[in-house]
């Protein structure tokens, strides 16, 4: 399934794949995938000496849950440019049920949601 993320089963594949010594290109052909697609995923996670599936998505997951920082919290400039915009923009044409709040930022903070 191209365009999705790899799965356990495909890595379990991949595994196999590399165990017997097959191209990184046949492994790709055989799980309908770009052969670029395989090739990070066993690069990232060990290389052909070490690939496992079970490390790969456990490794995975975490990089998937590591803080990201919002843009707008990043880059003051940008995040207090986008600021003014919203409020000249939206915040004259609100009605009073709603409330619009636009924080300081006082330092540029990663999220960890």
């Amino acid at each position: 399934m191209p365009g999705a993320r790899l799965g356990f089963e495909e890595r379990e594949k991949i595994a196999m794949g590399i165990a017997r010594g097959e191209p990184l290109c046949d492994i790709a052909s055989r799980l309908s995938r770009p052969t670029s697609t395989v090739s990070r995923e066993v690069l990232r996670c060990g290389g052909r000496d070490n690939y496992t599936a079970s490390k790969a998505s456990r490794e995975t997951r975490a990089r998937a849950r590591r803080p990201k920082c919002r843009k707008l919290v990043e880059n003051l400039e940008l995040g207090s440019s986008c600021s003014v915009c919203f409020l000249t923009t939206i915040g004259s044409s609100c009605t009073s049920s709603w409330s619009w709040s636009v924080p300081v930022v006082e330092s540029a903070e990663c999220s960890r949601n």
